[in-house]
């Protein structure tokens, strides 16, 4: 057996991504099927969009956005187990993410290179670790749990709006302005407790996302990477609302307005630089339910 090299057009076969959102330039999958390594660069003018994935860092050059980089890892290791899939009819559904830590920044107009090893099969559920590197150095690691799914049919459920209004108010100015508002997923602060060091803040998926044709095609659901960064924005907040300057450590969660869990994050921290906020760890992301294209959401977070 030999290894396989995989281009973007070759990856459309293996998983349902479309678009920007398949994010690798290559893939190469080792003879005994357990390793997969990727290449990713994303250079001013991407000609497939990649630069969506993009946020400031300290002065003001392009980085990935964290989350992101966990997708590169994720779309590295499921592609190694897509025949198992196929001969389920089922594609491949991330339930945990676990175990990460993320050193610094990485510059999105240097090549990264990603590496997720096969660790472990059982019962329809298989476990993938392994990292990110560039500049020779390993800067993202990580450990994810997938399970199999039928994506068409979560999405093809309608969106949950809520019920009734929630009382919000305006967040801090300039909060989210080191991204695009794309990258922005949060929208309004609905409660903010200075003595529990707590807070929640609202949010809609858009229908018109940039990132709802390619996740998945004729099944739009929001990125569970989006899900994390959603909690990584509301502890922004609460670290800007309570004054703190240094690091802020959260545990969090995506909610709907009747209160069903859409994820779990155990202890997110947040470092900063120059002013700017960046994920150097996360414990554990565990992952309920879906969001699609015009749910109402509630971000909760509390600082630990």
């Amino acid at each position: 057996m030999t290894s396989r090299v995989l281009s973007p057009t070759d990856l459309h076969a293996y998983i349902p991504h479309r678009g920007p959102n398949l994010l690798l330039d290559q893939l190469v999958i080792r003879a005994d099927g357990k390793e997969g390594i990727g290449e990713v660069l994303v250079l001013p003018g991407d000609a497939r969009g990649r630069e969506l994935f993009g946020r400031l860092g300290p002065g003001g050059v392009p980085c990935w956005s964290e989350p992101f980089l966990g997708e590169i890892l994720a779309l590295c290791g499921i592609v190694l187990v897509r025949d198992e899939l196929t001969a389920m009819g089922k594609e491949g559904v991330f339930s945990m993410v676990s175990r990460i830590a993320i050193g610094r920044l990485l510059r999105l107009d240097r090549p990264v290179r990603a590496r997720a090893e096969l660790m472990r099969s059982r019962s329809g559920f298989w476990q993938f670790g392994g990292g990110i590197e560039q500049d020779g150095e390993v800067i993202f690691s990580g450990e994810f749990m997938a399970g199999a799914g039928s994506i068409a049919g979560i999405g093809c459920q309608a969106a949950q709006t809520a019920p009734t209004p929630t009382p919000v108010t305006a967040l801090p100015a300039g909060l989210l302005d080191w991204k695009a508002p794309h990258l922005r997923f949060i929208d309004g602060c609905a409660a903010f407790d200075p003595v529990a060091r707590t807070a929640a803040f609202t949010y809609r998926y858009p229908v018109d996302h940039p990132f709802v044709p390619g996740h998945f095609p004729n099944a739009a659901l929001m990125m569970g990477m989006t899900q994390w960064q959603a909690v990584a924005d509301g502890a922004w907040a609460l670290h800007r609302l309570l004054g703190h300057d240094g690091e802020i450590t959260v545990n969090g969660r995506l909610r709907r307005h009747c209160g069903a869990e859409i994820v779990d994050v155990r202890e997110l921290t947040l470092s900063v630089e120059d002013g700017l906020p960046r994920i150097s760890a996360t414990k554990r992301l565990a992952f309920r339910e879906p969001v699609r294209p015009g749910d109402d959401l509630i971000v909760e977070v509390a600082a630990v």
